[in-house]
């Protein structure tokens, strides 16, 4: 048979169990990029936060493993490494 203190440490548990999910029902959902978006953000990344990238979740994984992806991020690097710092400076201020 439990101990009072047992007993209490299974209700606040069960409490605090109660708590976290009515918190993760009430709370709004986090949003979310269209799926077309996410090959273009992570394709301009440098190779090495990519590979770290891979452990987001399974779908990331499997775009950054794609052979038409790691193409797209080759010809991606190569474009901004011919660029001059001027012409990069233009286009991140959105200026033409």
């Amino acid at each position: 048979m439990a101990s009072g203190s047992e007993m209490d440490d299974l209700e606040i548990t069960a409490t605090n169990n109660l708590f976290s999910a009515v918190v993760t029902l009430m709370s709004p959902p986090l949003p979310t990029l269209p799926e077309d978006v996410i090959p273009q953000i992570l394709c301009r990344l440098p190779v090495k936060l990519l590979i770290q990238l891979r452990c987001v979740c399974k779908s990331w994984n499997a775009l950054i493993s794609d052979s038409e992806f790691l193409k797209k991020h080759r010809r991606m690097s190569f474009w901004w490494c011919s660029c001059s710092k001027s012409e990069i400076r233009k286009i991140c201020d959105g200026h033409n």
